[in-house]
Formats: structure tokens, C-alpha cells, sequence
């Protein structure tokens, strides 16, 4: 073979090479830019539900707070039955002040005679928030 082909020969040679190694080069450096681009988008996601956790977390244990209250007053035990007690007995209350007076009465002459009636006896929601107080300390006591 001549020298000048030998020298071709050598010149494709290492274009080739040079080629195949910008390809690899190419390569390898768009896989690590989506890569990277890919973890980017990914870092975003989880810190975007992270800030939409800080927000819907308290307002999720709203809901559950305002669930078990709700179970906690129809629950036929505990200290319900004493809060619907007292109400009762606070309208037996009132309704008695009420026919105690003449029919064209003022409002404060209720008022007043709903006093007299508390001030002669015990007023029924003392107890019931005192029932209510002995099982707050009991429960977190």
C-alpha cells in the first residue's frame, strides 16, 4: 500500500474514532442533562406537596376534630346527657320565670325574675360544666 493511502486510511481512522467519541460524548451529556432536568422536576413535586401537606394537613385535622366532637355529642354517655339535661332544665327555668309574670311584662322583668330563680337555687349549667370540668382533668390529667 502506498503511503498516501495509509495516511487516508489513518485520517478516517481517527475521524471515525473522533466521531464515535463525540457521539458517546453527545450522549452520555443529553443523558445527564435530562437527568438532572428530570431530578429538578421531581425536587419540584415533592416540595410542592409539601407545602400543599402544610396547608391541608391543619385543615384535615379540623375536620377530624369537628367529627369527633360530633360522635362525642350524639354519644348517648358521658357528659351529653348532662349538657341536655342542664338545657332543660335552664328552659323549665325560664318558662317558669315567664308564667310567674303578667302577660304584658318587659324583657327585663324577665331578665330580673330569671335571677331571682337562679339566686334561690342552684343554676342547672353550673352543674353540668362542673361535671364537664371533672371529666376534662380526668381525661388529661
Amino acid at each position: 500500500m502506498s503511503t498516501l493511502a495509509i495516511v487516508i486510511v489513518l485520517v478516517i481512522t481517527a475521524l471515525l474514532s473522533v466521531a464515535v467519541t463525540g457521539l458517546i460524548f453527545y450522549k452520555v451529556v443529553v443523558s445527564y442533562f435530562d437527568n438532572q432536568q428530570k431530578s429538578q422536576m421531581l425536587q419540584m413535586k415533592i416540595d410542592e406537596h409539601k407545602e400543599s401537606l402544610k396547608v391541608v394537613t391543619p385543615i384535615r385535622l379540623q375536620a377530624y376534630e369537628r367529627m369527633a366532637l360530633y360522635l362525642e355529642r350524639i354519644s348517648p354517655n358521658r357528659s351529653w346527657n348532662r349538657i341536655r339535661e342542664a338545657k332543660e332544665e335552664m328552659i323549665n327555668l325560664i318558662n317558669g320565670s315567664a308564667v310567674k309574670l303578667p302577660v304584658d311584662a318587659d324583657p327585663t322583668s324577665l331578665a330580673g325574675a330569671i335571677f331571682e330563680s337562679c339566686a334561690k337555687s342552684k343554676i342547672p349549667t353550673d352543674e353540668a360544666l362542673e361535671f364537664m370540668k371533672n371529666e376534662i382533668q380526668e381525661r388529661f390529667a
